[in-house]
């Protein structure tokens, strides 16, 4: 964890959990908009769809699961280690620290940070 620290800012990890909870919003408006031909103003937000897509499909089951539920479908981390994947906070927090940071590492290179 410590190296993943050094590569990784809080800031960016900051900014990885804003794009990860616009993403929903985000992915609305591009799926609104395909077939709006003065949608140029959308492409950054296609490009950020599609590199949080590529990231998440790079994580592990367990970051995957929680970063989906927590961020994508709008539930409480309360509910989800509690009553859906029903394993102790220390372990939900580790899985969901460890996927926002390597979500960060594959954003930054992909320079959408």
């Amino acid at each position: 964890m410590l190296l993943q620290s050094k590569v990784v800012s809080d800031e960016e990890r900051l900014k990885v959990k804003q794009l990860l909870k616009a993403y929903p919003s985000m992915k609305a408006a591009v799926d609104i908009s395909v077939w709006d031909h003065r949608a140029d103003h959308l492409v950054e937000y296609a490009g950020k769809c599609k590199a949080i897509e590529r990231a998440l499909e790079a994580l592990p089951y367990e970051g995957k699961e929680i970063l989906t539920k927590c961020f994508f479908e709008q539930r409480k981390d309360k509910h989800i280690y509690e009553f859906i994947l029903k394993i102790p906070k220390s372990t939900y927090d580790f899985y969901k620290a460890r996927a926002i940071s390597t979500m960060s590492r594959i954003l930054k290179a992909a320079n959408m940070l």
